[in-house]
């Protein structure tokens, strides 16, 4: 007859995820730098964003510099995200709510950036019927029907 390992006690038992929450003297530098990592790339982004309109020398040009810098603000969106959810699940809360914070003003200059980009290129509007207008129905023949 073998005998088989004791399990361990529930709080003894290693997980992957830490039981207690990070020290507050690591996770206020944390957050603070990944604020000022977010900062730079936010602001070399939007330089980039800005020299390519600026040297566009057409509209699709510059149009395509500003979806460009569009999906730039898109991919650090994610990344904040990303970071804060990695922050929640090692258990700091100052990284995970400055996280939070960067994402949500980045999605809302998403939501501003896309918006006046839609509102700059609407379709032109359709043309409404005149009383020239003479609608042609399937088996009429009409003088508007050739």
């Amino acid at each position: 007859m073998t005998e088989s390992d004791p399990e361990l006690p529930p709080h003894r038992r290693r997980s992957w995820r830490p039981q207690e929450r990070a020290p507050l003297g690591t996770d206020v530098p944390v957050a603070f730098f990944l604020f000022l990592v977010e900062a730079w790339l936010f602001f070399w982004a939007a330089l980039a964003w800005g020299m390519s309109g600026w040297a566009g020398q057409t509209a699709a040009q510059a149009d395509e510099a500003t979806r460009a810098g569009i999906s730039r603000l898109e991919h650090l969106l994610i990344a904040a995200v990303v970071c804060g959810v990695i922050a929640a699940l090692l258990r700091a809360p100052c990284s995970s709510a400055s996280q939070l914070v960067i994402a949500a003003v980045l999605a809302f200059m998403v939501l501003l950036a896309q918006g006046g980009y839609d509102q700059a290129h609407q379709p032109a509007p359709s043309s409404s019927p005149s009383v020239w207008y003479d609608p042609c129905y399937s088996g009429s023949h009409g003088p508007s029907c050739t």
